[in-house]
Parts: structure tokens; C-alpha cells; sequence
């Protein structure tokens, strides 16, 4: 993200984050920013795009009326959400602080992986507890796993299980078997109030198949070999998904591992 962004803009915000590491509990406007950062007087809209990027990645924290601060000033923390299987989780803290407790509620919105930031409080018995306050990043946007229904309904049901239980799934084409394997993206987050659904987008077949399971493999460890799949009749996108590429002349048409290096795996 950075990389893409032109050089003021890269020295409004090496300013930004220069003035704040001065006093790192200090809460500030646009304008305070503006005359205590070095800046010109012709600045400022570089000062407030510059702000929006720094919160969106949770470098700083937009506060109530309009201040802005350093997150570790203001009880709050960034770190990578570690789920468990039973709903609750943990915060990984990225400055290594010790791990934080996140119960069901707080996990209701989030997945295995998230980039989050949140606040640390403590209740009425003195315990600490940590609320999320914001999604930086989203760690799974496509997903492998069993297809499966319950009352009519389809569902995906996540190989790894600290992601969810069963996410509902949305079909587009031909229905799979239950049990297959299938790969889906998500079409909608979870929020408070509601549950993350998925749209299908490919059937890779019975999970039995060595080919599938090759296939599962690749998606799960991130490795990066194309792979013949196990149906002429399978449509997959343009656009290659999990680590899997669409199928090419050029490929090794046998049984197993391809033999031509993956040259779109991502």
C-alpha cells in the first residue's frame, strides 16, 4: 500500500507519525497537526488523506471529536485474531505484548487470522478484557471446505475449524454432492448481528480423491504447483483461487502433480 502512494504523501505521513512518537499519549486534530507538524498552510488535505490511510492500517486511531492518537497511548492494541474451535479466541499482539482473551461476542465478526485492533478495559473484578474496535484486515476472503445442508439449506463447512463451524453458502450453478469438497468466497462478513455467508464457486470433487486431497493440500500450506483437476466438467474462474490455476493446454494431462511450475499462484 505504501508503495503506491506518492512521495508527499509518504512525507505528510513520516510527519504525522514523527510528531506523535514526540508524546505517544497525545490526542490531536487536523489542524494541531497542521501547525505543531512542519507543515505548510496549503497542507492540510494532504494531512487529513494521509490520516484516513494511517487509521485504516492501525498505525493511529481516530478518536471522538476528531482527534487522533497512537493506539498504544490510548489502551488500545493491533494484533492477529487466533481462534478457537469453541467460539472464543486470542489476540496475538504485534508488539509482543502477552496474548489477550477474546470471548464469543467479540469473535462473532471476526475470523482465524483477522488483523484487529482493540481496546483493553478492565471489569468490575479488575480482569482484563479487550473489545474489538476495528477490522484492519481481512485474513480470508476465499475458503476451501465439505459442502453439506441442514433444513434445505446449503452450507460450507470450513476444513480448518477455527474459521467457523458451518458458513451458509449461496449456489450459482450445479449442486454439489454432500461431502464434496468445494471452494467458496465470502460474500458477506459477519457482523454482530449476523452470520458470514459464502457464494460457491468451484467443486473440486470426493474428498477421497488423492487428486482433491492434492489440491486441499496446496490451498491449506500455501504451496504454489498447479494441478490437474479431477472433472472435465469443473468451471473455474478466469482468475486462479487458493493457489490453484485454471487449466492449461501446457499441462501434464496424468493422474497427480503436475509437472509444469505454476507461474499464477499468488
Amino acid at each position: 500500500m505504501v508503495e503506491s502512494l506518492s512521495s508527499s504523501s509518504l512525507n505528510a505521513r513520516a510527519k504525522i507519525l514523527a510528531l506523535f512518537a514526540k508524546n505517544r499519549r497525545i490526542r490531536l486534530t487536523p489542524a494541531e497537526i497542521l501547525r505543531r507538524g512542519g507543515f505548510g498552510r496549503d497542507d492540510l488535505q494532504s494531512i487529513l488523506e494521509s490520516l484516513k490511510e494511517l487509521a485504516r492500517e492501525g498505525q493511529i486511531v481516530r478518536l471522538k471529536k476528531n482527534h487522533y492518537a497512537l493506539p498504544e497511548g490510548q489502551n488500545l492494541l493491533t494484533g492477529r485474531v487466533h481462534a478457537h474451535p469453541d467460539g472464543y479466541g486470542f489476540l496475538i499482539p504485534e508488539n509482543g505484548a502477552e496474548d489477550l482473551y477474546l470471548n464469543r461476542r467479540e469473535m462473532r465478526r471476526v475470523m482465524h487470522g483477522d488483523r484487529v485492533m482493540v481496546r483493553i478495559d478492565r471489569n468490575q473484578r479488575g480482569r482484563v478484557e479487550a473489545h474489538i474496535t476495528q477490522i484492519i484486515e481481512r485474513a480470508h476472503k476465499k475458503l476451501l471446505g465439505t459442502y453439506d445442508e441442514f433444513d434445505g439449506q446449503s452450507y460450507l463447512i470450513p476444513m480448518d475449524p477455527r474459521i467457523a463451524t458451518a458458513i451458509s453458502l449461496k449456489r450459482t450453478g450445479d449442486k454439489p454432492e454432500k461431502g464434496a469438497v468445494i471452494a467458496a468466497e465470502i460474500s458477506r462478513y459477519a457482523t454482530a448481528m449476523s452470520p458470514p455467508e459464502a457464494t460457491l464457486v468451484a467443486i473440486l470433487g470426493n474428498p477421497d480423491d488423492p487428486e482433491v486431497q492434492a489440491q486441499s493440500l496446496i490451498f491449506r500450506y500455501g504451496l504454489s504447483t498447479s494441478f490437474l483437476l479431477p472433472s472435465p466438467a469443473t468451471n473455474f474462474p478466469a482468475e486462479p483461487i487458493y493457489g490453484i490455476c485454471p487449466l492449461s493446454p501446457s499441462m501434464v494431462r496424468m493422474r497427480g502433480i503436475s509437472t509444469t511450475p505454476s507461474t499464477c499462484a499468488r
